[in-house]
């Protein structure tokens, strides 16, 4: 084996941008799998054969926004797939699939992104990305003393994990509550069956029993008492039961409020979600509007340049020939003096030769 092939390609810095979610498809080329980044492995560079110690490669680059992790925690807060109502969490989570689908077909037609993602790989690149986040904020502090600077990712996974642990715990305070009412019911039905069982107890001692009237009455009147005590100590369990109850609506009632406030809350959120789409909308229609009055005020430009110098082109052609024919007209006139003057000569000399002639 030669060198060469004993020394692999350097892998990516730790800072260079990876893809948020694995979505190489299972029959991609080779070429296709071997060009896609390795992530769940530490990098690794070999020098002449020797082994340094790895260098983990972080999924995310904290140090500036990525659209796609910003992507992911909008849907997030949209579709609210933390607190969907039982029985619609995992509709919540395909909306949110169909959500990334249709950003690639709007924001990037040419290079997708989320082709193959699923409701899972979307769960687990929250929880990887919570988890690193909320490392890299600790190691910082840690490191400086200060906490890293506002942005909407983290205002985003600040308000999500805010959502989960709120609807955390309205599942353990529901789950709580009819574990409650169950205990409630239970002591019912305990209750009832001890009201009927000495209602018969009385009855039958009352019809069955023997003796004389004074003893009769007596023993009625014992029975009575027995039966009085347990009467009160069932009115006063009804009272504590009662104040339970009271208490358990109250306690219902005031967590029905906090979800109502929380249910506000993101609503106001999903509406600056929106608002804030379009106005990313509106800003890049207006750059777009901009780089296209651009093109055409050089368009318009170039035309002009051409049509001043197929101008200035016929000017100066209209002034050469206007010179040229000024310079004939002078050649002519000046053809025309010198005839006059060499007709006055001839004659001249012919004057003066017919005069000697005749002497």
């Amino acid at each position: 084996m030669s060198s060469q092939s004993a020394i692999p390609t350097a892998p990516p810095h730790p800072t260079a941008p990876l893809p948020l979610l694995d979505n190489t498809p299972a029959d991609a080329p080779p070429t296709a799998l071997a060009n896609a980044p390795v992530i769940d492995e530490p990098a690794v560079r070999r020098i002449a054969g020797a082994r340094i110690n790895p260098i983990p490669v972080s999924r995310f680059d904290f140090r500036k926004e990525s659209i796609q992790e910003l992507i992911l925690l909008r849907g997030l807060a949209l579709h609210r797939p933390f607190v969907a109502p039982h029985g619609s969490g995992t509709d919540a989570w395909n909306k949110l699939v169909d959500y990334l689908h249709e950003t690639d077909r709007t924001e990037r037609p040419t290079t997708p992104f989320y082709t193959n993602v699923k409701p899972r790989s979307c769960k687990l690149a929250w929880e990887r990305l919570f988890n690193e986040q909320k490392a890299y904020e600790a190691t910082m502090l840690a490191a400086t003393g200060i906490a890293p600077q506002e942005t909407e990712r983290r205002r985003l996974m600040k308000e999500l994990n805010a959502l989960k642990t709120a609807g955390a715990e309205a599942v353990a305070d529901a789950r709580q509550e009819k574990h409650r009412q169950l205990e409630v019911q239970t002591e019912d039905r305990r209750l009832g069956q001890l009201l009927l069982d000495s209602a018969e107890s009385l009855s039958v001692r009352t019809r069955y029993g023997g003796g004389s009237d004074s003893e009769s009455s007596a023993a009625t009147s014992s029975t009575t008492t027995k039966y009085g005590k347990k009467r009160f100590t069932l009115q006063s369990l009804e009272k504590q039961q009662q104040e339970s109850l009271e208490h358990v609506k109250g306690q219902t009632e005031l967590l029905a409020q906090q979800l109502g406030l929380q249910r506000e809350q993101m609503e106001h959120r999903k509406d600056d979600i929106l608002r804030q789409e379009a106005l990313d909308r509106e800003k890049e229609a207006r750059v777009v509007d901009r780089e296209r009055e651009k093109e055409q005020r050089q368009l318009e430009w170039e035309r002009e340049k051409v049509r001043l110098s197929e101008l200035r082109e016929a000017e100066r052609a209209k002034r050469q020939d206007e010179v040229e024919e000024r310079r004939h007209k002078e050649f002519m006139e000046v053809l025309k003096q010198q005839s006059i003057q060499y007709e006055m000569i001839m004659s001249k000399a012919f004057s003066a030769k017919v005069d000697d002639v005749t002497k």
